[in-house]
């Protein structure tokens, strides 16, 4: 890369961190979040036409009853959980910490009374890319009542993620981030909390090298099988969540199903199977609540 080049990428994050801050992180939480809806809009616009007829693509490909109106909606809504969700993860509050500005509002748990039995234990708490899914995390260790361990990816911009982390950190001990820089390697760092008996979160829409083959909303595709694995590793059952966003300001957790590792007999692909049946039965149900903008599971050829 030359040395013009170079001058301009640092001067774009420059200002692109800069703008995050100003319109997202300095207004309290709630105006932050209205900022995040309205930017939502023209930045959809600058993402690029053929972007767009991308992901529409990808969206009528996965729920073939989405015509094509239906498919664009799903599209803008789901791009606006972006600046929604950095709005969040730079306000202290919606992290469990202190802050000027009030926490996000949790209008209602739905879980069953096996999930909630587990909470007192280990547990992989398994989840994807719903709504503000740090928040969700966040949310259900309240009911835990004891610390987990949860990987999470580096922002692109470096000094925004320090001020992201600093907000981490003031989850206490509760919530525990893990980043690849913190860690060195996520898995290591999960399997030593494993091994310390903590709980885990994490995100299993996630592309992963190799992976096992399996189906999600009727396509063949490779499934992200590490949950399965810790948890046949581990003997930690395995308790689904997500979060959904009733409006900009409240969200609705599920908690639950539940899967035991002993039910499957050692076998990490049928469990996996059973994870990614979830995954498809909540994307088909709030479609726009889900992060699209990424093809998030390989085709199961490559």
């Amino acid at each position: 890369m030359t040395r013009g080049r170079v001058g301009g990428k640092v001067v774009s994050e420059v200002a692109a961190a800069a703008a995050v801050r100003l319109l997202l992180w300095t207004p309290p939480r709630r105006v932050a979040l209205r900022v995040a809806d309205g930017v939502s809009r023209p930045l959809w616009f600058l993402w690029g036409r053929r972007r767009r007829d991308e992901l529409v693509s990808q969206i009528r490909a996965a729920l073939p009853d989405a015509d094509e109106r239906r498919a664009r909606r799903i599209a803008r809504m789901s791009f606006a959980l972006l600046p929604r969700n950095l709005a969040e993860i730079g306000h202290p509050r919606s992290l469990g910490g202190g802050g000027r500005d009030g926490a996000p509002e949790f209008v209602g748990v739905k879980s069953s009374p096996e999930a909630e039995a587990l909470l007192a234990g280990q547990v992989i708490l398994v989840s994807g890319h719903f709504a503000s899914w740090e928040v969700a995390c966040v949310a259900v260790n309240r009911r835990l009542g004891h610390p987990v361990v949860m990987p999470v990816h580096e922002l692109p911009l470096a000094s925004l993620e320090r001020e992201v982390l600093r907000n981490r950190l003031r989850c206490g001990r509760d919530v525990k981030f893990l980043t690849r820089a913190a860690s060195g390697d996520a898995r290591a760092g999960l399997l030593a909390a494993l091994r310390e008996r903590s709980s885990i979160a994490l995100l299993a829409d996630q592309r992963v090298r190799g992976g096992v083959a399996g189906k999600l909303l009727g396509r063949d595709v490779l499934l992200n099988d590490i949950p399965a694995r810790l948890a046949v590793m581990s003997g930690a059952p395995v308790v689904m969540f997500r979060a959904r966003s009733v409006d900009l300001h409240r969200y609705e957790i599920d908690l639950g199903p539940v899967f035991r590792p002993e039910d499957f007999n050692g076998d990490t692909a049928a469990l996996t199977q059973k994870i990614n049946d979830i995954f498809g039965q909540w994307i088909s149900e709030a479609p726009e609540q889900w992060l699209w903008n990424r093809r998030r599971w390989r085709p199961a050829e490559e």
